[in-house]
């Protein structure tokens, strides 16, 4: 009864840490998607006018359009521009083309995010150390041995008593003599099975 509440109660905690990350982890989505939108659209309203555009989160995106023999360009733009870390898009050819580079989502940036969002960072902290502490309990609890070393558990081995050994091995014998003496032999091949198993179970 005792482990099945416990381990509802890890369930639980299990599953309230991973929806407190997704809801994290969606709401940091959200704001870049939120950015994308605001730079693409700051870029397509100034463009026309001015050759060089600054984007509200520069960070996160790069453009360029040529149109006409002119460049147009957000102002982090460099020539040539390192693609490792962006996904990006190349459509046209010749005097008229567009380029996009969005910056790919990467852990540092989502734990930026999280650094710049005291509440959602204070929840997955606090669950963390809660999932921590109830897994320790629980070992506790439960009586649970973890070895120091990895070794002493690999050097473990079940040893059975001398007698039930020897049983064993007299077993052995009484069936490979069961075509001589026949049907007395499997009697007393039968009993001391039962015997043993019963040595066994009692153990």
């Amino acid at each position: 009864m005792k482990r099945g509440v416990l381990f509802l109660l890890w369930v639980f905690i299990l599953l309230f840490s991973l929806a407190t990350f997704y809801v994290s982890y969606t709401a940091y989505i959200h704001q870049k998607e939120h950015q994308v939108v605001e730079n693409v659209s700051t870029f397509l309203h100034d463009f026309s006018e001015k050759s060089i555009v600054s984007l509200p989160y520069p960070e996160i995106m790069v453009l360029k359009v040529k149109k006409e023999g002119r460049i147009f360009a957000t102002s982090n733009f460099n020539d040539p521009i390192s693609t490792e870390n962006f996904v990006y898009s190349v459509k046209g050819k010749d005097d008229k083309s567009i380029e996009v580079y969005l910056r790919k989502s990467s852990l540092g940036e989502f734990m930026l995010f999280l650094f710049a969002n005291p509440v959602l960072l204070a929840a997955n902290l606090f669950l963390f150390v809660i999932y921590l502490s109830f897994f320790y309990f629980m070992v506790k609890e439960l009586g649970v041995k973890v070895p120091e070393k990895v070794e002493e558990v690999l050097e473990e081995k079940p040893t059975l008593p001398t007698e039930l050994i020897n049983q064993v091995k007299a077993l052995k014998v009484l069936l490979h003599t069961e075509k001589i003496l026949g049907k007395e032999a499997s009697e007393k091949a039968k009993n001391l099975l039962d015997e043993i198993l019963r040595k066994l179970e009692n153990k």
